[in-house]
């Protein structure tokens, strides 16, 4: 019985680590560009995250692992 919960906690934090854990990935100038509305006006959110985010002077698409894994 007490392997049955084990494994089941280690699932559940597995599961919910993939859920949290971001994954950014820069945009080139030419993808901001074509935006229609603007990448500044957007705000998309992906659970807890800001979707277009802008760091060190260039954006990115910021999402869950899960996320990018099942819908791209």
């Amino acid at each position: 019985m007490r392997l049955r919960w084990a494994a089941l906690l280690v699932f559940a934090v597995g599961v919910s680590y993939c859920t949290v854990r971001p994954v950014c990935v820069p945009l080139s100038r030419e993808d901001v560009a074509r935006f229609d509305p603007p990448i500044e006006e957007r705000d998309a959110r992906d659970f807890y995250l800001v979707v277009f985010q802008q760091r060190d002077g260039q954006w990115h698409q910021c999402k869950t692992w899960i996320s990018r894994q099942l819908f791209f």
